[in-house]
């Protein structure tokens, strides 16, 4: 359920609903995660945001960005993890697009690239979810791989200067700790035990959109799960960490799947009946959780939710968020309404 966007996305099948909601920036201790007002939706989404710089996809083949699993933007270049090409995409103004790796298990290749983070140094740190992290200098040469210790599954990968931030999960359970540089274990920031079957169901093919996930934002991390309507707020620095319930018109909480829908090969019908929350992003001043009916990419009916400090608001048909730049979120936009149309990165800012 995580965002997966291709190239082939078409313009008129896009349908995106955005919620802005109050700031999570005043913490507390509290595990509750209390309700908040269902909110009214406007219509256009441009009386709330506006586009300040865009950037077009590279269109030659050896650039093609195949499935986009993660975005991050510094200094002027954006790196665009393809988990289905093996590679990182560098894109620039006024600069050619190039490649970090290439597919493989060996040192400098990768084989599913999930997140692409910097360190303070420059250095780009490439996280896999199966707990490989290649680094590769400032100049883009491949250095070192390294597994961090104990971690066998990533879910959410940060970096904050030269520390690492892993969210992992197991069956019983999923945690966000800190490493250094070299992903030497150092604290355990924030544990949270499996929810009850009552709540998440026994059923196998419910249990394999279970995924918690994370985005980092002004030194503080926010984690969701696909199957829950919350979202916690964890100081990277230590101290505090709470949830707070997302709510907003028409949502749909998660359903188990009947027996006839558990034994169907398309889950699809299943997974379009309910919300289910999908990879967050975070700016310097606020924080967005797509919620979709279905599969991000495939344009299916989504809410995305915007957390800052300015108010609250609805707005429908906004572009999905990928990433951030600063105070700024990065979005998708496409343009021309067929197969292959023109994808630009465009971001948005609060008016």
């Amino acid at each position: 359920m995580s965002i997966r966007l291709s190239c082939k996305t078409t313009a008129h099948q896009s349908i995106v609903t955005v919620i802005l909601l109050g700031s999570l920036l005043a913490c507390s201790q509290s595990d509750t995660a209390p309700s908040v007002a269902v909110l009214a939706v406007t219509e256009d989404w441009h009386t709330v945001f506006r586009v300040v710089d865009s950037l077009p996809f590279p269109t030659d083949s050896a650039n093609t960005i195949v499935r986009m699993s993660g975005l991050h933007a510094r200094n002027g270049r954006i790196f665009i993890a393809d988990a289905s090409e093996g590679v990182v995409h560098v894109l620039a103004r006024n600069a050619r697009p190039s490649i970090i790796g290439r597919k493989g298990d060996g040192p400098g290749e990768l084989r599913e690239p999930r997140w692409a983070r910097n360190d303070s140094n420059g250095n780009l740190y490439v996280a896999e979810s199966q707990g490989r992290i290649s680094v590769f200098d400032a100049s883009d040469r491949f250095k070192r791989v390294f597994r961090p210790k104990g971690v066998t599954f990533i879910s959410g990968f940060e970096l904050v200067g030269n520390n690492l931030f892993i969210l992992s999960q197991t069956a019983d359970s999923a945690h966000l700790d800190s490493f250094d540089s070299l992903g030497t274990w150092q604290n355990r920031l924030w544990a949270h035990p499996r929810l009850p079957e009552s709540r998440y169901g026994s059923d196998p093919v419910w249990q394999s959109v279970a995924m918690w996930m994370m985005t980092e934002g002004g030194g503080r991390a926010y984690l969701v799960s696909t199957l829950s309507d919350s979202i916690w707020n964890i100081g990277l620095a230590g101290g505090s960490a709470h949830a707070t319930s997302l709510n907003f018109l028409g949502y749909v909480g998660p359903e188990v799947p009947s027996k006839k829908e558990s034994l169907s090969p398309d889950r699809f019908a299943w997974i379009r009946r309910f919300y289910a929350a999908s990879a967050p992003q975070a700016s310097s001043t606020m924080v967005s959780v797509p919620f979709v009916k279905g599969v991000l990419n495939y344009a299916d009916p989504n809410v995305t939710i915007f957390i800052d400090s300015l108010r609250s608001t609805a707005v429908r048909n906004m572009p999905p968020v990928v990433g951030s730049a600063g105070d700024t979120l990065l979005a998708l936009k496409v343009s021309g309404s067929g197969e292959g149309g023109m994808l630009w990165i465009t971001r948005v800012i609060p008016r």
